[in-house]
């Protein structure tokens, strides 16, 4: 028994690819992820730990939650609020992280403000953390 000829196993295949070539493109809205989000991260009775702002994306891991912070609060046992203006990689690992959208700090808007006035705009961050 003879086989086809060779380019009759590929007709199909060429034949989808031009369609979808040919096709005008789709377009699909996607909500873009809010640019800032508040992360708070509680104990298995509900007492809050800490609370973050999250700059970019809120991805999660095996690990727990990975994002780069601008803000960290901590409730126990004092209030302590540290503030990262170039933002730091965090990993949260609780029993309860809840993840919502913000705006930005008024802190963190003020300095890029001042920035902006003093040396005119910023370069653009290239952003290196590689989230797995």
């Amino acid at each position: 028994m003879r086989s086809p000829p060779l380019f009759l196993l590929f007709l199909p295949g060429t034949l989808l690819l031009f369609a979808g070539c040919c096709r005008s493109r789709c377009v699909v809205t996607v909500p873009a992820p809010a640019p800032y989000s508040r992360v708070v991260s509680s104990d298995h009775e509900g007492c809050p730990i800490a609370e973050y702002i999250a700059e970019g994306p809120v991805c999660e891991t095996e690990c727990g939650f990975r994002f780069r912070a601008v803000e960290r609060r901590f409730f126990r046992p004092w209030l302590f609020c540290y503030r990262y203006p170039l933002g730091r990689p965090v990993t949260v690992a609780a029993p309860n992280v809840v993840a919502t959208p913000t705006c930005k700090p008024e802190w963190l808007a003020i300095m890029e403000a001042e920035q902006a006035a003093a040396f005119g705009p910023p370069p653009p961050v290239v952003d290196t953390t590689v989230f797995r």
